[in-house]
C-alpha cells in the first residue's frame, strides 16, 4: 500500500510533491514535479503518512510521533500546527518550492516596475509637451516684443 499525505494542496509521495488535482503522476504525461526530498518526520524520519504537524520550535512530526506539550527532538515546550491548506500564508511559505516562490515574487516585482516605468514615461511626456508649449509661447512673446 502506498500512502500519500496531502500537504498544502499537494501530495507527498515518497518525497515527490505533486498537486492534489493531479494525483500520482504518470511519467508519460511528463508533468512538472516539485522536489520535497527534505520533507520528513524529524523523529521517525518517515516521509509517507498522514497528518503531519510542525512544532513551534521548527520540527516536523507525523501524528504518531507528536508528544503533547514538548518536542521529542529538542525537549523544549512547544505547540503544534497541523500542516494543512488552512495554514496562514506566512506559515505556508515554509513549505513552498523556493524556486517557485522566487519566480512568483519576481513576477510581482516585474508588475510593480512596469507600472512605475509607465508612470515615469507619462510624466516625462507631459513635461516634454509642456516644454514645447512654453518654448512656442516664449517665441511668440519674443517676436511680439520686437515689433
Amino acid at each position: 500500500m502506498n500512502w500519500v499525505v496531502t500537504v498544502l494542496g499537494f501530495n507527498t509521495n515518497g518525497g515527490r510533491l505533486i498537486s492534489a488535482e493531479e494525483g500520482i503522476l504518470s511519467d508519460s504525461k511528463q508533468r512538472q514535479e516539485l522536489e520535497m526530498d527534505w520533507f520528513h518526520c524529524n523523529h521517525c524520519f518517515r516521509r509517507k503518512g498522514q497528518n503531519f504537524s510542525v512544532s513551534s520550535c521548527g520540527h516536523i512530526f507525523c501524528e504518531g510521533c507528536i508528544k503533547p506539550k514538548h518536542c521529542s527532538i529538542c525537549g523544549s515546550s512547544c505547540s503544534y500546527l497541523p500542516i494543512t491548506d488552512q495554514m496562514k500564508p506566512e506559515e505556508k511559505m515554509f513549505f513552498r518550492d523556493p524556486v517557485e516562490l522566487i519566480q512568483s515574487r519576481l513576477e510581482h516585482i516585474k508588475k510593480i516596475a512596469l507600472f512605475q516605468h509607465t508612470q515615469k514615461a507619462r510624466i516625462t511626456a507631459y513635461f516634454k509637451h509642456k516644454s514645447v508649449e512654453l518654448e512656442m509661447r516664449l517665441k511668440e512673446v519674443t517676436n511680439e516684443s520686437y515689433r
